[in-house]
């Protein structure tokens, strides 16, 4: 089964999007297009054209953890770096980031190895 077509991806498509819009609402944000796709070098992105890329491995995380990664994504439509103003608009909706980030220290290797 190739990995376009395995039932993961499958939920992913139908379950990330929904999340993106309802977070890009919150933080008064529009991302241009959201696109699920495999990767392994990282769990999302952002171009400066407002698309929203994220990994279909985000639905093995716990909710939120992958609403931590598409709060950060969303946030380069605010900030397009990683500045302190970037960090500060990002934890004013993720307030539990640091936990977050550590969670996925602990568990980014296992979940890429599927």
């Amino acid at each position: 089964m190739s990995r376009e077509t395995h039932p993961l991806m499958t939920q992913a498509k139908w379950a990330l999007p929904p999340r993106v819009f309802i977070w890009a609402e919150r933080m008064r944000v529009t991302p241009r297009a959201i696109t699920i796709c495999d990767t392994r070098s990282r769990w999302g992105s952002c171009s400066s054209k407002g698309r929203i890329m994220l990994c279909w491995r985000l639905i093995l995380m716990p909710e939120a953890v992958r609403d931590s990664i598409i709060i950060h994504e969303l946030g380069h439509l605010k900030h397009f770096n990683h500045s302190r103003d970037f960090w500060d608009f990002v934890d004013q909706f993720d307030t539990q980031r640091r936990h977050h980030q550590t969670w996925l220290k602990k568990n980014t290797a296992a979940l890429l190895a599927r």
